[in-house]
């Protein structure tokens, strides 16, 4: 009994549920501890057994939802921090009436292709997509915001008003609009994530992503294919759960169609014997046990010495006798 106090309440009554008892609304741990155990057909190893798989499956939903609540709290505190960038960004944009320009620097030329590499080593490339529109973007590490090609993008896309100074590696300087654009890496499974950019004219490549912005965007990817991987072990592990139950569902329906039968064919031929009028004699002696004529089960039996060995033999009726 002792493993019933490691339960909680809603184990104990999961587990009378599936004991077909009847719970109570109101019922305590110890009412549902004496409902189960004091039940006539109770059955302390199954019971266990029984509750062990309830403890289980509860502790795995437990773990899934504290999994699920971390994601969630991970994926705000990504969003929170692009929102802070954005409105930091967005701070930095002059007014018309200001006439003061906001400067950010990027640490890749902006009018040099990179193919030419310019003495700039280890690059990283990543391929963005904005809208329909697929864009080779190179990480730039040092930048302070990130720049797409106006002509890439065209200029009446992404939302936002307002300007920026660019000045990139070789000093060179341009006035370029800010936008918010909805991008993502270009792998064709997750969604779009809001990154702040400056659109410029005189960028020869498709793009700059910050390193700040590139792991936003690499944040939503990790988080979509953890997500996708335990939806399909889910999946995966109800399928073959169900399966399990379809086989035992069919071996068991198997198992008392031929119990079944067999009982049949049984109750059938004891029934002959009843009714052979030949053997009203042999009925009464075997009720008495005599001249080793017994009943087994319901079955008139005879028992013979063969070889030394005594075997029991089914009396046949004179129909059955016939046929052999």
């Amino acid at each position: 009994m002792a493993y019933l106090g490691k339960a909680r309440k809603e184990d104990l009554r999961l587990l009378a549920e599936e004991l077909n008892l009847n719970v109570g609304d109101n019922m305590k741990i110890s009412d549902l501890s004496k409902l189960i155990t004091t039940h006539p057909d109770y059955d302390e190893e199954f019971s266990k057994n029984q509750l062990t798989i309830i403890i289980e499956d509860r502790k795995l939903r437990e773990q899934q939802e504290i999994e699920k609540e971390n994601q969630r709290l991970d994926r705000e505190f990504q969003l929170e921090k692009l929102r802070l960038e954005n409105e930091r960004l967005k701070g930095l944009t002059s007014t018309p009436e200001a006439k003061e320009v906001v400067t950010a620097r990027v640490s890749i030329p902006v009018s040099v292709p990179i193919n030419t590499r310019n003495g700039i080593d280890d690059l990283q490339f990543v391929d963005i997509k904005c809208g329909q529109t697929s864009i080779k973007a190179v990480i730039d590490t040092g930048a302070q915001i990130s720049v797409l090609r106006e002509d890439l993008i065209g200029k009446d896309c992404g939302e936002g008003e307002g300007t920026i100074q660019i000045i990139s590696a070789f000093g060179e300087k341009e006035i370029a609009a800010l936008k918010l654009f909805n991008l993502k890496i270009d792998d064709g499974k997750h969604g779009s994530v809001p990154i702040m950019c400056a659109v410029s004219k005189k960028l020869v490549n498709d793009m700059l992503i910050s390193a700040t912005a590139y792991e936003i965007l690499l944040e939503n990817v990790q988080l979509f294919d953890f997500e996708n991987q335990r939806d399909f072990e889910c999946t995966k592990g109800k399928d073959i759960q169900l399966e399990s139950e379809e086989e035992l569902s069919t071996l068991a329906l198997g198992q008392e169609t031929e119990t079944s039968e067999t009982n049949l064919a049984k109750s059938s031929f004891v029934k002959l014997q009843r009714m052979d009028e030949s053997l009203g004699p042999v009925w009464s002696q075997a009720k008495n046990k005599q001249n080793a004529y017994e009943i087994d089960d319901g079955v008139l039996i005879h028992t013979e010495s063969i070889c030394g060995e005594d075997v029991k033999q089914v009396v046949l009726p004179t129909c059955k006798e016939k046929k052999l």
